[in-house]
C-alpha cells in the first residue's frame, strides 16, 4: 500500500477542529470517529493523535483527518503535536478494511431514502469542513435520527445547518417535519 502523507491543513467552522487532507484514500467505505474512551487498540490514526493531551477526538473519511480538540486547549501550542502524531501514524501499517467495519458510523439503508439523501447531498459539504452529519434511524415518532460527527459534532453552526441544510429541504422533498440530531 502506498504511504500517505499530510498534503493540507484546512480550518473549520468548528474552532476546536482542525482538518488534515491526506495524499490518498484512508477510508474506503464509510466515517470512523473515536474518543479516548471507545477507541480500538492498536489503531494507529486514533491513539497517537489521542495520546495529546487536549484532543477530545479524532474523525476519518475518505482522504481527510479531522483532530477535535477541547475548549480549554489552544491551537497554537496543541497543532505542532497533533501533526507529528498524525504523521507518525501515517508511517505505521493501516487497519485493513474489515478491521474498521466495526467501527463505522451506522447508515443503514430506509424505505423513504433518507440515507442515500443525505450522503448525496449533507456529506460533500460537511466533509468540506472536516465532519460529517450520518442518517442512523428513526425515532418511535417517525422522524429521521442523525449523528454529527467530526468538526459537526459541537460546531457552533450545527443547529443551523441542520435547519438549512437538512430540514428544509427535506421538507420540501420527503414531506418531513422535524429531524432529531443524537
Amino acid at each position: 500500500m502506498k504511504s500517505l502523507y499530510i498534503v493540507s491543513v484546512h480550518a473549520s467552522p468548528n474552532p476546536n477542529a482542525c482538518k488534515m487532507a491526506l495524499s490518498g484514500e484512508l477510508a474506503e467505505w464509510g466515517a470512523y470517529e473515536w474518543t479516548h474512551d471507545d477507541y480500538p487498540t492498536g489503531m494507529p490514526l486514533a491513539d497517537l493523535p489521542l495520546s495529546v493531551e487536549g484532543v477530545e477526538r479524532i474523525y476519518l473519511a475518505g482522504d481527510f483527518v479531522t483532530v477535535v480538540k477541547s475548549d480549554a486547549a489552544s491551537w497554537d501550542t496543541l497543532f505542532p503535536q497533533v501533526r507529528e502524531a498524525v504523521r507518525a501514524a501515517l508511517k505505521r501499517p493501516l487497519p485493513s478494511l474489515e478491521s474498521l467495519r466495526n467501527y463505522a458510523i451506522a447508515m443503514p439503508h430506509d424505505e423513504r431514502g433518507f440515507a442515500e439523501w443525505m450522503a448525496a447531498k449533507v456529506l460533500p459539504a460537511t466533509e468540506r469542513d472536516g465532519g460529517g452529519i450520518f442518517f442512523i434511524g428513526m425515532d418511535s415518532e417517525n422522524v429521521p435520527l442523525l449523528k454529527a460527527a467530526g468538526a459537526c459534532k459541537g460546531c457552533p453552526y450545527l443547529s443551523e445547518t441542520v435547519q438549512k441544510g437538512i430540514l428544509i429541504p427535506l421538507i420540501q422533498q420527503k414531506n418531513v417535519v422535524d429531524v432529531r440530531v443524537v
